[in-house]
């Protein structure tokens, strides 16, 4: 979303997302295809070690990368790698070689990784006022697009075509019928930070508390996207950030339906229509002051079909005591407040379980106020002067001279609601949290977990920097939930124990004849450091000494965590478990140990009637309010986790696919395709 990203200072260490959730990974055909003994192995595609592949028949072009993205390579598009300092790598798995997380590639074929680019050219725009300012949608009308737009090797490129009849090829469509509707979720990256500190890893500067994505969009097809705020990127593309100075590359995801009794065709045009109806009607999504610090409002069933509710009746009370219509508090109250993602989170969930029919609005609200509902969602899709609209004529101007405005015409027969799938009998009523929505909303706890597993994993930068990253969420933890910090570091200890235990789980302390010894001796460098190493690797306590000197009691927190990992259970343990296996053995044991630790995490915010929580003050506001704890997210880079296996969601459902990445035009060419593959970093 390229906003300020208010971060905690000089410690807030590294941590927005690692392995503190509980992390549902697929299984993957890439395990199986990557050698044994190669590093850590896992269906994470973030984490394979093969080559780097270029899918298809377009290349990213040297000149343009290295003048758009900040002297990036080509082999370096979509990883990054960390560093202790300036030609410093962090020791990976033992070796001496940098770590690099490939956090914007996917799986583009059995057993390959990397990225599949298609160019795009946005449509153009034409002003009807001459507004100095940033233009608003109102005063602009869609021109159409250039004849067509040249690749940075002279290849002519029109619109997008291309992605277009990717995405129908992915859904199984027809690539030539433009007639059948297109979906798409687009994650935009900052891929132009490429080589890291590790103690810069939570810096805004960095993006990579979010995966380095910060917005994500609605894509509809022809080049037109929808966004919150409504304006945002001027419902096109715009794969350019800071004035065109760099690129601005999006991830881009399709829904395939999985569901028995799921249509297609049809659930694309249900999305369609709930997606117009929550983005264009009453001026738009309301965007929070501060994203990072906005409540996630829509936790079930209940609280999202009474927000679209609300939306579309402008006179409907929630309760018999209101004096004022919902619709006044959803967009005055900033509990409604709702950033890109979590806008497209709420049409989702809307949309899978909501039948666009009359007898669909029936199933959820009854006969007497479902048909009163479908008939105004009629009259407000089809009543132009009450959407958003562009120049003189919202639909026409924008979706072409095929466009109509009337109602879409749905098969009730061809669209199954989630909520029946998941044996919901009331879904206008369903209180459970996460319950029949597309997938579980973020807790920060799932936030440090992605974070760790991407940057952090102690199979890949070791224990004692996977530990302070998990110890260095702290002051961020803090902040968002209100969380106070005895109970915060109560969870995060347990994990520093645990992932201490089986990173030494994986050592070969058999093989020096005293067990004991060699185990306390890799504590003392888990700890203290291995100042003689080449390069010098440091320990726990120098990581984390700004919080220790922060924290009250600090420095006796670390020790009392070294006293347990010496205790004769500890010791006991690793005699019995010495010499395990990363990948088939210790991670896996490792996650399965943590389990009650990481729903412990996630349920902290049920802690607040049970004052565990502190007063929290918005850093950009300065607002105070003992319910102004963040207990829920859906950030950006969640639909990228989902489809690399990270995230849960109802997969039953649908799959989350990782279609293609979309460039400028201008920094791609056509290159010799089908695929090219490089060595990662180089």
């Amino acid at each position: 979303m390229r906003l300020a990203h208010a971060h905690a200072h000089a410690f807030a260490l590294i941590l927005s997302t690692v392995s503190i959730g509980s992390c549902k990974t697929r299984e993957s055909a890439l395990q199986a295809d990557r050698p044994s003994g190669s590093g850590f192995v896992s269906g994470n595609p973030a984490h394979f070690q093969g080559p780097f592949t270029i899918e298809g028949p377009w290349d990213l072009d040297p000149e343009a990368l290295q003048k758009r993205y900040n002297g990036l390579q080509v082999s370096q598009f979509g990883s990054v790698g960390i560093m202790l300092a300036p030609g410093v790598p962090v020791v990976q798995s033992g070796g001496l070689r940098p770590t690099f997380v490939r956090e914007l590639h996917y799986q583009v074929a059995p057993g390959r990784v990397g990225i599949h680019p298609i160019p795009v050219a946005d449509r153009k725009w034409d002003l009807l006022s001459t507004d100095p300012d940033y233009p608003q949608p109102a005063s602009l009308y869609w021109k159409g697009y250039p004849p067509r737009v040249a690749t940075a090797d002279g290849t002519e490129v029109r619109g997008s075509e291309l992605i277009d009849q990717q995405l129908r090829i992915s859904y199984g469509f027809n690539p030539t019928d433009k007639s059948t509707p297109i979906f798409a979720l687009a994650a935009f990256a900052h891929a132009e930070n490429y080589n890291v500190k590790f103690s810069d890893l939570p810096l805004s500067s960095t993006h990579k508390t979010e995966n380095s994505m910060s917005h994500l969009t609605a894509y509809l097809g022809d080049g037109i996207t929808r966004n919150s705020p409504i304006d945002y990127h001027e419902m096109r593309w715009r794969l350019t950030q800071d004035d065109a100075v760099l690129g601005y590359p999006a991830n881009v995801y399709i829904l395939k339906a999985k569901a028995k009794g799921l249509d297609q065709e049809t659930l694309i045009r249900n999305i369609h229509i709930t997606l117009r109806l929550l983005n264009e009607l009453n001026d738009g999504p309301v965007f929070p002051p501060n994203y990072h610090f906005d409540w996630v409002q829509t936790i079930n069933l209940e609280e999202t079909l009474a927000f679209y509710r609300g939306w579309l009746d402008r006179s409907w009370k929630r309760n018999p005591t209101d004096k004022v219509p919902y619709l006044d508090k959803l967009k005055s109250d900033e509990f409604y407040n709702a950033y890109c993602a979590e806008h497209l989170t709420i049409v989702l969930n809307v949309a899978f379980n909501l039948v666009q029919t009359e007898q669909g609005y029936i199933d959820i609200w009854g006969p007497d106020d479902g048909k009163k509902l479908f008939s105004l969602a009629k009259l407000r899709y089809e009543h132009r002067e009450r959407l958003v609209r562009v120049g003189e004529n919202f639909v026409t101007k924008e979706l072409g001279a095929n466009a109509t405005s009337r109602f879409p015409s749905l098969d009730y027969t061809k669209f199954v609601p989630l909520w029946r799938l998941h044996g919901i009998q009331n879904p206008a009523g369903e209180k459970t949290i996460n319950r029949g929505l597309f997938f579980p909303l973020a807790t920060t706890a799932d936030l440090i977990s992605y974070f760790v597993e991407q940057y952090a994993a102690w199979p890949d930068v070791g224990a004692a920097l996977s530990s302070a990253a998990i110890l260095g969420f702290l002051p961020e933890a803090v902040k968002r939930t209100g969380i106070k910090m005895e109970l915060y570091l109560d969870f995060a200890g347990r994990m520093v124990v645990s992932t201490i235990k089986h990173a030494a789980s994986t050592q070969r302390f058999a093989r020096s004849g005293d067990i004991e010894k060699a185990y306390l001796t890799y504590l003392d460098q888990v700890f203290n450091g291995i100042p003689n190493a080449q390069p010098p690797q440091p320990g726990l306590r120098q990581l984390v000494a700004p919080l220790a000197n922060q924290a009250p009691g600090g420095a006796k927190f670390l020790d009392s965590l070294e006293s347990q990992l010496k205790a004769k259970e500890a010791v006991d343990w690793i005699k019995a478990n010495s010499g395990k296996d990363i990948n088939t053995e210790a991670w896996p044991a490792f996650l399965a140990d943590t389990k009650q630790v990481r729903n412990l995490a996630r349920d902290i915010g049920v802690a607040v009637a049970e004052g565990t929580y502190n007063s929290v003050e918005d850093p950009e506001t300065g607002k105070v309010a003992k319910s102004k704890n963040v207990r829920f997210y859906a950030q950006p880079s969640i639909v990228h986790l989902m489809a690399n296996g990270l995230h849960p969601y109802a997969s039953d459902y649908v799959e989350v696919q990782t279609v293609a990445t979309v460039f400028d035009a201008r920094e791609l060419r056509n290159g010799s395709g089908p695929f090219r593959m490089l060595k990662v970093g180089e």
